[in-house]
């Protein structure tokens, strides 16, 4: 993820790249990216 550009260097997800992807939702003061989302939402936090 971190090649990607989804999350920098200390691991926090990159909330800018939201308009870019569904993917990425926010979780609290954070983001979340989204791995499934089916009858169980699988995120990395």
């Amino acid at each position: 993820m971190y090649l990607s550009g989804l999350i920098s260097e200390d691991g926090v997800v990159d909330g800018t790249l939201a308009d870019r992807t569904e993917r990425l939702i926010p979780e609290d003061r954070t983001w979340s990216f989204v791995l499934h989302d089916g009858s169980q939402l699988i995120s990395v936090t």
